[in-house]
């Protein structure tokens, strides 16, 4: 798993280098981003369709549970940046009820172990 926690990017002419940087990572269970109050000074649709375009995954409010060999890791993002003026904490909330339910149902005997870096309003992945 590659994570990239923001601030990808503070000028539009630097969008075209992408695909030649961040579209070169590769990982078998992805490439995961979230956006940081620096993405903020360029146009946010054509950076997302630019990291999209170059495989990236943008996780920014939401949750996703990927299997690594016998562990399961629960990626999430923040539920939106207060630079964007969109930090919402139920989002945060909701993804900390998301790795609860998984963890739990991991607890059985014999199940693979769960990995998780809870959400926090300091972090982004």
């Amino acid at each position: 798993v590659v994570a990239i926690t923001g601030d990808i990017v503070e000028r539009n002419h630097c969008l075209d280098w992408l695909p030649d940087t961040l579209g070169r990572l590769r990982a078998r269970s992805g490439v995961y981003y979230v956006l940081g109050n620096h993405d903020k000074k360029v146009d946010v649709a054509r950076l997302k369709q630019a990291l999209a375009d170059a495989g990236l995954i943008h996780v920014g409010g939401y949750c996703q549970e990927v299997t690594i060999g016998n562990s399961r890791l629960v990626v999430a993002g923040k539920g939106g940046m207060p630079a964007f003026g969109e930090f919402d904490d139920s989002k945060l909330e909701d993804i900390r009820q998301f790795i609860r339910s998984r963890a739990s149902a991991l607890r059985r005997p014999g199940s693979a172990p769960l990995a998780a870096v809870p959400a926090t309003r300091s972090g982004g992945i």
